[in-house]
C-alpha cells in the first residue's frame, strides 16, 4: 500500500488468499527461539561450569520468550550447539552437543567431532593447532500440534467475497 500511495494510486486489488501459504506458515510453523552467549575457552581450559551456567540462562530465557508467544512449553526441545574453530583463524564450524556434554570428560569426543566436521568441510587437519570454543548456542522449539486448515476459495464467478476501504492517515483519506 505505501508504493501505491507513492505512486498516486488509490485503488488496491488484492487476489483471493494473497498471502495465504506465508500466513498458513506462520500458523502452523513450530515455535522456535535461538540464543547464544559468548564465552571463549581453549580446549583444556574450558570454564565448564560456566558454560553450565550459560545454558542453564538460556533456557531459562528461551521458555520465558517460548511461555509469552502462547504454546504449551511442556514439550520444549533444546538444541545445544558451540562455535568452534582452530584458534587464532576467523571461521567458526558449528558443532551439536549432545544435553550431558557439558563436563571436561566430555572435551576429546567434542574435538573430534571438530576435527572431524573441519576436515570434511575444508579437507584439512591441523593436528597441532589448539583448538577453541567460541559462542554457545541454544534453540528451543515447542512443536504445536497438528492442525487441519481449511482454505476456502472464491467463487467460480471470480467475485469478492467481501471488501473494505483503507484509510490512509497521511492523505488523510480513504
Amino acid at each position: 500500500s505505501e508504493v501505491a500511495r507513492s505512486l498516486g494510486i488509490w485503488t488496491i486489488v488484492y487476489p483471493p488468499l494473497a498471502g495465504v501459504a506465508s500466513s498458513l506458515g506462520c500458523l502452523t510453523a513450530p515455535f522456535a527461539t535461538e540464543l547464544s552467549r559468548s564465552m571463549p575457552g581453549v580446549f583444556g581450559r574450558i570454564n565448564w561450569p560456566g558454560v553450565r551456567a550459560l545454558y542453564d540462562e538460556m533456557e531459562a530465557e528461551a521458555l520465558s520468550l517460548l511461555m509469552r508467544a502462547g504454546p504449551d512449553i511442556r514439550n520444549v526441545r533444546f538444541e545445544r550447539r558451540v562455535d568452534v574453530r582452530y584458534a587464532g583463524q576467523g571461521y567458526e564450524v558449528v558443532i551439536p552437543l549432545d544435553q550431558g556434554n557439558l563436563y571436561p570428560e566430555s572435551e576429546p569426543a567434542l574435538k573430534a567431532r571438530f576435527d572431524e566436521t573441519y576436515f570434511q568441510r575444508y579437507g584439512a587437519r591441523l593436528e597441532n593447532s589448539p583448538v577453541e570454543a567460541l559462542n554457545w548456542r541454544l534453540r528451543a522449539t515447542v512443536f504445536a500440534d497438528s492442525q487441519a486448515a481449511e482454505i476456502q476459495f472464491a467463487s467460480s464467478q471470480g467475485s469478492a467475497k467481501r471488501s473494505r476501504k483503507a484509510y490512509y492517515p497521511e492523505a488523510g483519506q480513504f
